[in-house]
């Protein structure tokens, strides 16, 4: 059992340094000059220490170590930036998503006014759900909740299905770049959090 388990710690590692030695040099896949790190800051409401956490002997950001948020920034900038255009083709940056906030993503519990999938018959009802749980990997009660009667309620209103419901009207409306609509299974590949940061607990 060793053997399998050095290499995944190998691979792991490898996976690590590579992410580090994207952030180094010229040939980094985001604008590290000052405008272009004041630029990204904004965009997402924060100041550079968000990212930029490890500090030298001296306690100055030390902006060269590889950290959760800041291989989370690169994660986008390939996967989303470069990888996305709005409905109409424009080109997509932080502010297209964030506009100034690092959580943007609702997560309240308020009942919506109306429900997303209204109107459909129950089979088609059904075939998106298996969409949603197939691609992040989840079951039913990852979004729904139960009622009083113990039963799953599927118009109760949780934090789950607030986000899903977001990213499913604004997030799919982009199109890949070629050309090509984007779905759950895109981005979160059977993974409910798949992005870097998630291991450091956030959400």
């Amino acid at each position: 059992m060793r053997g399998p388990r050095i290499l995944l710690s190998l691979v792991a590692l490898v996976t690590w340094v590579d992410a580090g030695r994207a952030d180094e040099g010229h040939n980094h896949v985001l604008d590290t000059s000052q405008e272009g790190m004041k630029a990204i800051a904004k965009s997402i409401g924060v100041k550079c220490t968000h990212c930029h956490i490890a500090k030298t002997p001296d306690g100055k950001p030390d902006f060269s170590p590889m950290s959760p948020p800041k291989e989370t920034a690169i994660h986008m900038k390939i996967h989303f930036v470069d990888s996305l255009k709005t409905a109409d083709g424009g080109d997509v940056d932080c502010a297209t998503c964030h506009n100034g906030v690092a959580n943007f993503i609702p997560r309240g519990t308020e009942a919506p006014a109306t429900r997303m999938m209204a109107g459909m018959e129950r089979p088609a009802v059904m075939g998106v759900m298996k969409g949603f749980t197939k691609s992040l990997g989840v079951k039913c009660l990852f979004c729904h909740t139960k009622g009083d009667n113990g039963r799953m309620d599927p118009t109760i209103p949780t934090k789950h299905r607030t986000m899903a419901r977001y990213m499913f009207e604004n997030f799919t409306t982009f199109k890949r770049v070629d050309g090509s609509s984007p779905t759950c299974q895109s981005c979160h590949q059977g993974k409910a959090e798949f992005l870097p940061h998630h291991g450091d607990g956030a959400e």
